[in-house]
Order: C-alpha cells, then sequence, then structure tokens
C-alpha cells in the first residue's frame, strides 16, 4: 500500500495551532481566575486608595480593584439607581446612613476621618491673607454643594466661627465634589476654596494654605458592604485591610486622622 509522505512542517504546524488555541481560550477567560472587587469611594479618597488598593493587590494574587470615585452623595445615588458595587465608602455618616435605610448596604465602618482646610491659589491674587478676608465682596469663593460631605461640613464650621453669613455671600459656585473645588482653585478660576486638609496636602504647592482656627469638626470616613455584593467575601478582606497597619499608615502620612483627632 502506497502511503503519503508526510510534511515536515505538519505536526509544527498543528502544535502552533493547539497553543494559539488554547492561549484564545484563557484570554477569553475559559482559564482566568481572576476576581473583581468594585469600590465607590469618595473624590477625597482618590490618590489614597489607588494606594492602598495597589497593596490590597499585592497581598491577594488574582484579586483586581476596580474604583469609582466622585461625591458621596451622588455615588449613593447611582446605587439607588441600580449600579452595583461590592463597597461604598463616604466622606460622612449621612450618605451611609441614607443608603443603609434604602436598603442599599450594611452597618458602616469608620476607617479614617478629615478636618477642613482653606486654600487659595499659590499667586493668591486676592491677597487673602484671613478668613475674613473672605467677606470682601471681590473674592470669588467657591465651596462644595450642602448635599457633599465637604460642603456640609465647610457651613458647620462657618456656624461655629459666627462667619457664615458673610463668607457664604462670596460664594461665586458650589461644586459636586471637593476635588472640583479644589481643581477650581489650582486652576485660578477662584480666589479661595474650602477642601479638605489632605486635599490640601496632595496639592503641594499648587496652592497655599491658609491659618483657619480649629473647631473639633472632623467628617468620619466610613465604609460599608452593599447587600447585593458580588464578592462579599473579598469586600470584608478590603475592609479589614483598610483597618490594618499598612493601609492606616498610608492614611496617616496622607493627612488623614480618627474622628476623634488622633491618629487611626
Amino acid at each position: 500500500m502506497r502511503r503519503t509522505p508526510s510534511r515536515p512542517g505538519a505536526s509544527r504546524l498543528a502544535l502552533i495551532t493547539v497553543v494559539l488555541t488554547g492561549a484564545f481560550a484563557l484570554a477569553c477567560g475559559g482559564g482566568s481566575s481572576e476576581r473583581t472587587l468594585t469600590v465607590f469611594a469618595a473624590a477625597s479618597l482618590s490618590d489614597v486608595f489607588e494606594e492602598i488598593g495597589e497593596r490590597f493587590e499585592a497581598e491577594q494574587p488574582g484579586v483586581r480593584l476596580r474604583f469609582s470615585f466622585g461625591g458621596s452623595q451622588r455615588l449613593r445615588l447611582q446605587l439607588e439607581q441600580g449600579a452595583r458595587a461590592d463597597l461604598f465608602a463616604s466622606a460622612n455618616l449621612e450618605q451611609i446612613g441614607r443608603a443603609q435605610s434604602g436598603g442599599l448596604v450594611e452597618n458602616g465602618r469608620t476607617f479614617a476621618s478629615n478636618a477642613l482646610a482653606l486654600v487659595v491659589p499659590a499667586d493668591n491674587p486676592a491677597g487673602i491673607a484671613t478668613l475674613g478676608d473672605l467677606a470682601d465682596g471681590d473674592v470669588r469663593l467657591v465651596i462644595a454643594g450642602p448635599s457633599v460631605p465637604a460642603g456640609a461640613l465647610t457651613r458647620s464650621v462657618l456656624v461655629e466661627l459666627g462667619v457664615a453669613d458673610a463668607v457664604l455671600a462670596g460664594v461665586v459656585s458650589e461644586e459636586e465634589s471637593v476635588r472640583r473645588v479644589l481643581s477650581k482653585v489650582e486652576l485660578g478660576e477662584a480666589d479661595a476654596g474650602f477642601v479638605y486638609s489632605t486635599d490640601a496636602l496632595a496639592a503641594g504647592d499648587a496652592v497655599l494654605r491658609l491659618p483657619l482656627e480649629e473647631t473639633g469638626m472632623r467628617n468620619g470616613y466610613l465604609i460599608a458592604i452593599t447587600t447585593n455584593a458580588s464578592e462579599p467575601e473579598l469586600a470584608l478582606r478590603f475592609r479589614a485591610f483598610l483597618n490594618g497597619e499598612i493601609a492606616q499608615s498610608i492614611l496617616v502620612a496622607a493627612g488623614f486622622g480618627m474622628p476623634s483627632g488622633g491618629t487611626p
């Protein structure tokens, strides 16, 4: 019987085909074991959570963190509208409380706090030196909106200092997040703005921080696991990680503290 001679490259071609097919299957998820943890977090946590996330991923092989940053009130509204997340980190108790009342999250746990800071552009074109200078009718003041945790804290501090009416009269814009307030000051679109202490620290030389009388008022940051979390076990791990030594050292270095005023 006559045999058909084999082609030298046929077996090699078959092997390459098998390898490529397997690689394609892995790329499509057939052999992937990666797990994704979705975290909704206040805008003021952007920098520090990115760093904490990297450290968490390094200790959790096959786990990827996906963050969505924004105003706490906007993130809570997104959850109400059906957005899916495993964790919700808010810059104050009110937004966590409203989310819990709506059956969206479980009990929130405090992991850090933040104080208020007054900042002006680095060149301080309006020549602002004290809080009283904000009452000048020519000063363009930008603050966060009243439903934003930083905005609520701003109003509370000004009331406590007895200057709320005079200072708030100069507000030209109310923003949906504290990071937008900071951005407008950095760009010179505002003469002054109230942000968190951590934002002022992170901005470095882009802004000048002015003295602000200490009132003892701080916003507590809470994190809660959502009731429809797709990765509840991973969510528990991340929540515990936030209160661990690594994450707390990162928070302290960024200027965060505990509600009592001490370090975490």
